[in-house]
């Protein structure tokens, strides 16, 4: 994961923000060109600022089908297994004190947790690896 917010609510600003900030981590620009934005159909991603916001960057626009959530497996996938292995395995105190735990979970995920999915690597591993045979290219062909 390349970056987050936590909060009670997200706007369709946050994403915005969000999206900046992993195109520049991970592309080291905000321009993109034939990339996918799937997302579900929440209201926070219909919002027109951050349509625009998504064209003028260059992504391709597509929304899960309603009431179809396994449409948006990799993200679904993602929230369970995050669930289970680091919220469910805390005694939450309030919704602040998981707040506080967000980033270090997100970093154990990232770089000391085998994923069967990548081979048992971490997904820093997996994307340090990815980048020296690919040589950081987005799609490979």
């Amino acid at each position: 994961m390349l970056a987050y917010r936590w909060g009670r609510r997200i706007q369709a600003s946050d994403i915005q923000d969000l999206v900046k900030e992993v195109m520049v981590k991970r592309l080291g620009t905000e321009q993109v060109k034939g990339l996918e934005f799937l997302s579900d159909n929440g209201s926070e991603y219909r919002e027109g600022v951050l349509m625009a916001f998504l064209n003028d960057a260059g992504f391709t626009i597509c929304h899960t089908p309603v009431r179809s959530p396994e449409s948006n497996g990799i993200s679904e996938s993602f929230f369970r297994g995050f669930k289970r292995d680091y919220v469910y395995q805390h005694e939450c105190l309030s919704f602040e004190d998981i707040g506080q735990h967000i980033g270090p979970w997100i970093d154990d995920y990232n770089t000391k947790a085998p994923h069967g999915a990548l081979k048992m690597q971490t997904p820093a591993a997996f994307y340090a690896a990815w980048r020296l045979k690919t040589g950081d290219k987005l799609v490979q062909k």
